[in-house]
């Protein structure tokens, strides 16, 4: 019943959500622009999910991983689980609220100011 209801009356949902979360990456590339311009957003790749590019900075896999929950108090998915090359990348979720989003902005901020 669920699916038969998504498939015949979510259209006009899917596209908000759609737009709601572009509006978070565009939030998000601005932000990092703004306050720790070194974090590189690659292009996204039709997810909600965005790769963050820390290879400006010297951690790496798990040190990455504990610096920023640590410092920016952020559990990210850590780009090395996904193999080798991963180890400076760490997943953020877009598909969230524009509030979360800002914290996590205001985490790296945080983190890496100075």
């Amino acid at each position: 019943t669920a699916c038969t209801a998504a498939y015949l009356h979510g259209a006009a949902w899917q596209a908000e959500c759609l737009a709601y979360i572009v509006e978070n990456r565009r939030y998000l590339e601005a932000r990092l622009r703004e306050c720790v311009p070194d974090i590189v957003l690659p292009p996204q790749e039709g997810t909600y999910l965005a790769w963050l590019d820390f290879s400006a900075f010297p951690y790496r896999g798990q040190a990455l991983d504990a610096f920023l929950e640590e410092r920016a108090g952020l559990w990210l998915s850590p780009g090395w689980e996904y193999g080798t090359g991963g180890e400076a990348f760490q997943r953020m979720n877009l598909a969230c609220s524009r509030e979360t989003v800002a914290r996590a902005c205001d985490g790296l901020q945080r983190a890496f100011a100075g």
